[in-house]
C-alpha cells in the first residue's frame, strides 16, 4: 500500500472514531458511548469513571461489541436510552439490551438483559464499575455485603495485589463534603480489584467472583440480567450540571528535579528473518542501549536461534539484554548457554531470569544463574521479577537479596482497547515504577518489554504468526501517529519516575518500529507501507539522541489531551509534545530554557508519509521559530501529532 487514508495515519484503521453523547442527570454529567457510561461527574469531581458490560472469553479476552441505539429521550436534566450490544467472536455470540435512565435528582439506573445465542465457555459476563483511583485511593467508604452486614473500609492508597472488597452489594462514598453517593449492584455477587496492577487508573467492581469456577459453559438460550444504580444522598438539592467547557489555557510547564535518562532498548523480533541493510542502518542510528533477546529453549535448535539473534545484535551494535526462561532442569540449561556464550562475542548488560509461576523469578534459579554466567559478561546485572504485568510482581515479589534489579513488563490493554483507555493508563506507569522500587527495597527498575497489547494471554505467550486474522498481540495503531503519541507519554512517565531502563516493542514487523521490506502479511488488516518506519521510530530516535542526559519534569494542564517530556544534554534542551486528540491544539510551553530561536519538527498527517518512507530526510526537516517571550513558546499541534523542539 503506497498511500494511507487520514484515519489510517491517525490511528491505524479506516473506521471513524465513535461520537460521544453528552448527557445530564440533574447535578451529574455523564458521557454515553458504545453502550457504556463514562465520566460520571459531580461538579469537577469524577465519582464513577466507567460502567460497562464485559464479556470475557476462556482466555480472558474482552469480546468487543457492536452497539445499536434503539430509542433516545434527552432533556436538559434527564435522559432515557435504550440500545442493544452484540458480542460475537468465534463460538461466542451474546447480546444484551441496555436501558439507562438518568433522573433530575441525580439517580442513574442502568440495566442489562442478555441472551446467549450459542453455547460457549466464558470466564465472565456482567457489569463492571470503575472507580477512578485519582479520586478514591486512600478514601474511606462503606461496603454493604451480600448478607446485609456493613463494613467500614478504605480504597487502598498503595497498589494491592488482591481484592480489597469481597461479596459486595453496595458501596457508599463521599463525593464532596456533605454529599454521599451510593452504587448498588444487583444480579450477581460483585467484588473489587485494584486495576493499577495493570496500569488502569481505577478500582474495578465486577462480577463474577474470581474464587468461583471458570471457565463455565453458557448454554444457548441462557438469560443474564443485572443492574447498577447510582444515587446521591444530599441534604438539599444540588445545582444541575453545567457542561460548558472551561476556557483554560493549555500549557506544558517545565521545571523540577532532574532524573537520569533511562537506558532504552528494543526487543528482538525474529532471528530466522534477516534484517536488510536499510533496516540495520536504521537500527544502528538509534544508538540503542541494548537489544533484548529471549531464550526459551536450551536445545541445540534453540541455542542456534539464539546465536543468530546475537549476531544481529552485533550487526546493530547493541549489547544484549537476555531473558532466560529456565526449565525444571536449570543446571543443564545454564551449562548449555555457558558453552554457547564461549563461542560468541556477546556483551551482556542485563540478565532477566524467569522460572517461577506466571514467568516470575525463583531465588534458587537466579543464584544458580550467577554461578554459571557471572564471568561471561562481568558487570552485567541480574534482574528478577516477572515477564508479565506488575500484578504478578506484586503477588510474587522478587528475592531482594539475590537480584541487582527488578523487572516487569507493561501494556495498556488488559481490560479495554479504546484510545481513551490507552491514554488514561499512562500516568499509572509512573505509579508502577514507584511501587516496584518500594517492593524491591529501592533496587533499579527495568521495564521489559513494553508493548501496545499484551504479549501473554492467560499467562501463555502469544506468537506473532497469523493464519486467520491479526494475532491477539498485534495492535493496528502500532504504525500510526497515535502509536507515536502514546510512546511520548510512556517515555515521559517512566523517565520522570526514575526507571533505570526500558525495552520497547521489537525491531521490525507488526510489533516493531518499522515494517519488513516485504510488507505486512495481512495488508488489508495492518495498513503499513512496506519497508517504512513507523512514526514511533522517530520518538525513540529523538529520545535516544539525548541518551546519557537528563529528563526534566514536565507538567501538562490537560494530560488526557496532550503530554510531553523535556530532556537536557551538553547544554542542549529538547521538548517532545504529543497531541492525543483528533483536533488541533494551541499549547504554551513554559519554563524551558529556550534560546531566542528554537528549531521545530512536527510529525503529523501532512508529514507522516515522508517520515515513514524517507526517515533521514524527515529528521533533517527542522524549521526555525522565534521565542517571543522569555521561557515561553506557543506551538500549534495538529491531530495526533508529535512535535520536537530543540534549543541550544
Amino acid at each position: 500500500m503506497s498511500l494511507l487514508s487520514r484515519n489510517a495515519i491517525w490511528y491505524g484503521e479506516e473506521a471513524p472514531l465513535p461520537e460521544p453523547m453528552f448527557l445530564r442527570a440533574g447535578p451529574l454529567s455523564v458521557i454515553f458511548q458504545n453502550g457504556e457510561l463514562r465520566h460520571i461527574t459531580l461538579g469537577d469531581r469524577e465519582i464513577v469513571g466507567r460502567i460497562y458490560v464485559a464479556v470475557r472469553s476462556p482466555d480472558w479476552q474482552s469480546i468487543s461489541a457492536v452497539t445499536t441505539l434503539l430509542a433516545k429521550q434527552v432533556s436538559d436534566f434527564s435522559f432515557r436510552l435504550l440500545f442493544e450490544n452484540r458480542h460475537k467472536d468465534g463460538p461466542i455470540d451474546f447480546s444484551w439490551r441496555g436501558s439507562i435512565h438518568g433522573q433530575p435528582n441525580g439517580k442513574i439506573y442502568f440495566s442489562m438483559d442478555g441472551l446467549a445465542h450459542t453455547s460457549f465457555l466464558k470466564n465472565r459476563i456482567g457489569f463492571c464499575v470503575l472507580h477512578p483511583a485519582r479520586e478514591f485511593a486512600g478514601r474511606s467508604c462503606t461496603v454493604e455485603k451480600i448478607d446485609g452486614t456493613i463494613e467500614q473500609s478504605v480504597f487502598p492508597l498503595q497498589i494491592v495485589p488482591h481484592q480489597p472488597f469481597l461479596n459486595v452489594r453496595a458501596i457508599t462514598c463521599q463525593a464532596e463534603p456533605g454529599v454521599n453517593f451510593r452504587v448498588d449492584f444487583t444480579g450477581d455477587i460483585f467484588e473489587t480489584e485494584d486495576q493499577r496492577n495493570w496500569t488502569d487508573p481505577s478500582f474495578k467492581t465486577y462480577s463474577t467472583p474470581l474464587d468461583s469456577p471458570y471457565p463455565v459453559e453458557i448454554h444457548e438460550g441462557t438469560a443474564i440480567s443485572q443492574a447498577i444504580t447510582i444515587s446521591l444522598d444530599v441534604p438539599q438539592p444540588l445545582p444541575t450540571a453545567d457542561r460548558t467547557p472551561a476556557c483554560l489555557n493549555r500549557s506544558l510547564s517545565v521545571g523540577g528535579p532532574a532524573q537520569a535518562t533511562p537506558l532504552l532498548g528494543l526487543g528482538h523480533s525474529r532471528p530466522d528473518e534477516p534484517l536488510s541493510k536499510v533496516a540495520l542502518n536504521r537500527l544502528r542510528s538509534l544508538a540503542l542501549s541494548h537489544l533484548r533477546v529471549d531464550l526459551n529453549s536450551f536445545s541445540s535448535k534453540g541455542l542456534a536461534r539464539f546465536e543468530r539473534a546475537v549476531e544481529q545484535a552485533n550487526q546493530i551494535g547493541a549489547p544484549l539484554e537476555i531473558a532466560l526462561f529456565l526449565s525444571d532442569n536449570p543446571t543443564a540449561d545454564l551449562q548449555a548457554l555457558r558453552n554457547s556464550l564461549h563461542k560468541l562475542n556477546a556483551p551482556v548488560v542485563r540478565w532477566l531470569v524467569f522460572s517461577g509461576p506466571f514467568h516470575t523469578t525463583k531465588e534458587a534459579d537466579i543464584r544458580l544463574a550467577r554461578q554459571f554466567l557471572n564471568d561471561c559478561s562481568p558487570g552485567a546485572r541480574f534482574a528478577g521479577g516477572t515477564d508479565e504485568n506488575f500484578a504478578e510482581l506484586n503477588r510474587f515479589p522478587p528475592p531482594q537479596n539475590a537480584v541487582d534489579a527488578v523487572t516487569y513488563s507493561l501494556n495498556p490493554q488488559m481490560h479495554a482497547h479504546d484510545l481513551e483507555t490507552l491514554i488514561e493508563s499512562l500516568p499509572m506507569q509512573r505509579e508502577t515504577v514507584n511501587a516496584a522500587r518500594a517492593l524491591s527495597g529501592g533496587l533499579p527498575v527495568s521495564i521489559s518489554g513494553i508493548s501496545l497489547k499484551s504479549r501473554y494471554i492467560s499467562h501463555k505467550p502469544v506468537c506473532c504468526n497469523a493464519s486467520d486474522g491479526l494475532p491477539h498481540n498485534v495492535d493496528v495503531r502500532q504504525m500510526s501517529l497515535f502509536g507515536a503519541a502514546w510512546t511520548v507519554g510512556s517515555l515521559k512517565y517512566l523517565s520522570e519516575a526514575g526507571a533505570d531502563s526500558a525495552t520497547y516493542y521489537q525491531t521490525q514487523g507488526w510489533t516493531g518500529v518499522m515494517e519488513r521490506e516485504a510488507g505486512s502479511p495481512l495488508p488489508h488488516d495492518f495498513l503499513s507501507i512496506p519497508g517504512s518506519v513507523f512514526p514511533l521510530f522517530h520518538v525513540l530516535a529523538d529520545f535516544c539522541e539525548f541518551g546519557g542526559g537528563q529528563v526534566i519534569p514536565t507538567l501538562s494542564s490537560h494530560p488526557t489531551e496532550f503530554e510531553g517530556f523535556t530532556q537536557q544534554k551538553d547544554g542542549r534542551t529538547r521538548v517532545l509534545v504529543a497531541n492525543f486528540t483528533a483536533r488541533k491544539q494551541n499549547i504554551n510551553i513554559r519554563g524551558a530554557p529556550f534560546a531566542d530561536r528554537v528549531r521545530c519538527r512536527q510529525l503529523h498527517e501532512g508529514t507522516a508519509l515522508l517520515a515513514m518512507q524517507s526517515p533521514d530526510q524527515f529528521r533533517l526537516s527542522l524549521e526555525s521559530q522565534i521565542v517571543r517571550s522569555p521561557q515561553e513558546l506557543e506551538v500549534t499541534l495538529f491531530p495526533f501529532a508529535v512535535m520536537t523542539i530543540d534549543s541550544a
